[in-house]
């Protein structure tokens, strides 16, 4: 028997067979990879397109000035906000042409009507509506529910227009290239002027100098930012976030910001959301509490404390230190009042969602969750704190908004003009249940008022 190897060449057809198949992978890979690279390309195509059908081509004039909120916390407008605030002036020539008239010091003409706007005093407010409705893609279309007539267009009564001299602080919601942007409503008798700043903000508010803006940023990837600004809207500090933004609120001294996120969930109508409060010093960036959940809560002199613990809607004393908040647990929402310095809280009573203490600091607004609706319906109340007698408002639709308060007599709060609509209106209403609804503010969200201490500063500075 011949028992002579095969020529070490007889391999060769067996290195090939195993050769193949690792070639056939590598291509499978580079396939993939392509195709990867080609679906992550259409969806970027498909966002800004879709961003670019909604801006249309208009936006607000910006910002001319700074917020002064006293000799303590003023600061001029530097040579870089003012750079960028001349970005977004340059989407549109009429807010070019009102920079520059302001810059050498001319006195600044009427912005010219953008194709958006024109017309719109004599516009039929529903049918612009319906046509910014058209710009949306068919997914996006809002969908029409019943709302209150704007006082504009009824005959008997004129629409709710801001004190005057009054300033607010507004997201702004037109479909528009500003869409999104923290803006200044200056409320000037006679006009009705807003003007953008460089700060895209989810929630704002803002006090004696000092602002939080909550940041979604949609790239590839999204990420939440909170950003603490001051009067020249010039970023101070930026704090990531662990989820969605909710909820802000500036203490009435500017010190400290409260801060809600949901970490899990995204709605107060979901069954299982779980959200994060944080405090943070406004000067510093600094967290004073991480956690709420980490404060003790007493309840009828007694310690109270549960896994489910869930804190959201935090409103500030004047001093800055006392605060109120809700507590949620066990499917129950209560009204709970602290102290940063002492680091505790105590149950104040039941009942209570998205407080907010009015100026005089005897009452707390809140939305009240009423029973017997198959979704989540919130109705506005006012909590006297001395009787803790409660007054439900004379508002009938649901709104999921922390209020601000107008004065001691009256509330604003957002509402979407139409279920799944990126436009909202800010409403007023009054805080004795007596009287309805009136629109007060177009196209705007997060109301801030700004209180006495903080004006607008509408002259632009042009020194380096």
């Amino acid at each position: 028997m011949d028992h002579r190897r095969l020529p070490s060449g007889g391999n060769s057809s067996g290195a090939g067979t195993d050769t193949a198949p690792r070639s056939s992978n590598a291509a499978r890979f580079l396939v993939l990879c392509l195709l990867c690279a080609l679906l992550t390309g259409a969806y970027a195509w498909f966002t800004l397109a879709r961003s670019a059908d909604r801006a249309g081509g208009s936006s607000l004039p910006p910002i001319s000035g700074s917020l002064d909120a006293g000799p303590d916390r003023s600061d001029p407008v530097s040579p870089e906000t003012l750079s960028a605030v001349r970005v977004v002036a340059e989407e549109t020539s009429a807010g070019a042409e009102r920079l520059a008239e302001r810059a050498a010091g001319a006195t600044p003409a009427t912005p010219a009507a953008s194709p958006s706007t024109a017309g719109a005093a004599d516009a039929d407010p529903s049918r612009e509506d319906a046509k910014a409705a058209e710009r949306l893609p068919d997914a996006d279309k809002p969908v029409a529910t019943e709302r209150p007539p704007r006082v504009a267009e009824t005959e008997s009564e004129e629409r709710a227009d801001p004190p005057p001299g009054r300033r607010f602080l507004v997201r702004h919601t037109g479909l528009d290239r500003s869409h999104g942007f923290l803006a200044v409503e200056t409320g000037l008798p006679g006009e009705r002027t807003r003007e953008a700043t460089p700060l895209m903000c989810h929630r704002l508010h803002f006090a004696a100098g000092r602002g939080s803006c909550l940041m979604v940023e949609r790239q590839f990837f999204t990420t939440y930012t909170a950003v603490l600004f001051d009067a020249g809207f010039r970023p101070r500090h930026r704090i990531p976030l662990n989820g969605i933004p909710s909820r802000t609120r500036v203490s009435p001294d500017g010190r400290h910001a409260a801060i809600t996120v949901f970490v899990s969930g995204h709605s107060y109508a979901d069954s299982l959301f779980s959200t994060e409060t944080s405090i943070v010093d406004t000067d510093t960036g600094g967290l004073i509490v991480a956690n709420m959940e980490e404060l003790p809560v007493v309840r009828d002199g007694q310690p109270f404390y549960s896994l489910d613990f869930n804190f959201w809607g935090v409103t500030f004393a004047a001093d800055g230190d006392r605060f109120f908040a809700t507590l949620g647990t066990g499917g129950v929402m209560y009204l709970v009042e602290g102290s940063l310095a002492d680091r505790a809280m105590r149950v104040v009573t039941d009942g209570i969602e998205c407080p907010a203490l009015s100026p005089d600091e005897t009452r707390v607004a809140f939305k009240k969750r009423m029973p017997g609706s198959a979704r989540a319906h919130w109705r506005p109340h006012v909590l006297d704190l001395e009787t803790l007698e409660e007054t439900a408002l004379a508002e009938d639709r649901s709104v999921d908004d922390q209020v601000e308060w107008l004065d001691d007599n009256s509330i604003l709060y957002a509402l979407p003009e139409a279920t799944g609509s990126p436009i909202a209106d800010v409403w007023v209403l009054p805080a004795d249940g007596s009287g309805g609804p009136e629109v007060f503010l177009e196209q705007a969200s997060s109301p801030t008022v700004l209180r006495s201490g903080a004006s607008v500063d509408t002259r632009i500075t042009t020194d380096g």
